[in-house]
């Protein structure tokens, strides 16, 4: 079950009044000029990159949470990076920027049960995998954000760019 806008918008007022219902609404409008895609999930939108090459195989970016965090597969991302052979670096280097953007949030990595290893942004002292950061912090810094997703999109784009186009 997807979660409808205008759900997300009413939730996410309750969570975090109407300046986080304001960004929410700015990252969307903005989200296309910045190559990113949106989708709707469970618990807000996801925010997608995918090289026209491989459009089957997005990077995402994070997901505006109902509850007013900005809540992440990061290992998705991470086996992404394998699967389309992108240095790891490009996406830790982004997780890094949107961690210093967050007062209290850092790059952490867990060991998880099925015996994956994830590593994601986390705010709180002793965070665990689910103690997501907060977006009202993240909004003070939105432009920061984007800059951040940028330069991430821009540095995945050159290395694929740079491979030879297979033949037909």
């Amino acid at each position: 079950e997807k979660i409808t806008p205008e759900a997300f918008y009413q939730q996410l007022g309750q969570a975090g009044g109407p300046s986080l219902v304001a960004f929410a609404r700015w990252v969307l409008d903005n989200a296309p000029a910045h190559g990113l895609s949106v989708t709707w999930g469970k618990v807000g939108p996801l925010l997608k990159f995918a090289h026209e090459k491989h459009a089957h195989l997005p990077f995402m970016f994070g997901q505006l949470d109902r509850s007013g965090v900005l809540s992440q597969r990061q290992s998705a991302v991470l086996s992404r990076c394998e699967d389309l052979h992108v240095p790891v670096e490009i996406i830790r280097d982004y997780m890094k920027a949107v961690a210093a953007l967050i007062p209290g949030a850092c790059v952490k990595t867990f060991s998880m049960a099925s015996g994956d290893v994830k590593e994601l942004i986390v705010a709180g002292k002793d965070a665990g995998p689910i103690d997501w950061p907060p977006l009202a912090p993240l909004a003070l810094h939105k432009e920061e954000w984007f800059a951040a997703i940028d330069q991430a999109i821009a540095r995945i784009r050159q290395v694929i760019d740079a491979r030879p186009s297979p033949r037909m």
